[in-house]
């Protein structure tokens, strides 16, 4: 089983590009959207699964250099039969 990228709990699966855990596949979800209204943290934090609650900046910065991906999203074809 892998672990989750961002804060090393346990993978639920490939989210958004890289493994991550359902918690941090959800924040990355609600975050992307609204980005611009984080503000940048001072320092930079330590993200792991019992703190990963504390900084929203810093989760949100590391699940970027992580590599997560909001284009990741499959694309489906529809074959038109007419």
């Amino acid at each position: 089983m892998e672990l989750c990228r961002v804060c090393d709990d346990m993978s639920s699966g490939y989210h958004f590009g890289v493994f991550t855990c359902e918690a941090c596949k959800g924040f990355f979800r609600r975050y992307s959207k609204k980005s611009n209204i984080l503000e940048p943290c001072p320092v930079k934090c330590l993200i792991t699964k019992t703190n990963r609650n504390n900084c929203a900046p810093c989760r949100f910065d590391k699940c970027k250099y992580v590599g997560k991906k909001t284009q990741n999203k499959k694309k489906t074809t529809t074959t038109c039969f007419y």
